[in-house]
């Protein structure tokens, strides 16, 4: 499902675009640990060609996590809720962004199932 919402006017420039992905994952170590998740994430941003300048992390207990990334050109945020499978991804660029091309990468990579996500251009 896609959903592409303007919050612009129509002769206003693009500034930057969100791309907001809602998804199931049945790994429940990729879900619970960022430890765990670093390592595909990495590779994820990599195929993503996102330059991370910084990161910062946050474990809850039982399980689960939220992680900020800032990238050059914006910022992607991740949380994660592992008794319900889901993870929610919030990318935003200030530059041209293929959003289909990284949903792609992020459902192959993340093996996302049932992913939703919204675009918006602002």
């Amino acid at each position: 499902t896609i959903i592409f919402l303007m919050s612009r006017v129509d002769n206003e420039s693009v500034h930057g675009t969100h791309l907001m992905i809602k998804g199931i994952i049945l790994s429940h170590e990729f879900l619970s640990s960022f430890l765990y998740a670093r390592p595909i994430l990495e590779r994820m941003m990599g195929e993503l060609h996102l330059s991370i300048m910084n990161h910062t992390t946050h474990s809850f207990q039982p399980h689960g996590y939220s992680c900020s990334f800032l990238l050059a050109d914006g910022h992607m945020n991740i949380h994660t809720y592992p008794e319900e499978h889901i993870i929610y991804i919030n990318i935003f660029r200030a530059c041209h962004m293929d959003e289909n091309h990284m949903v792609r990468v992020i459902r192959q990579i993340g093996t996302i199932q049932n992913m939703t996500y919204r675009v918006i251009r602002q």
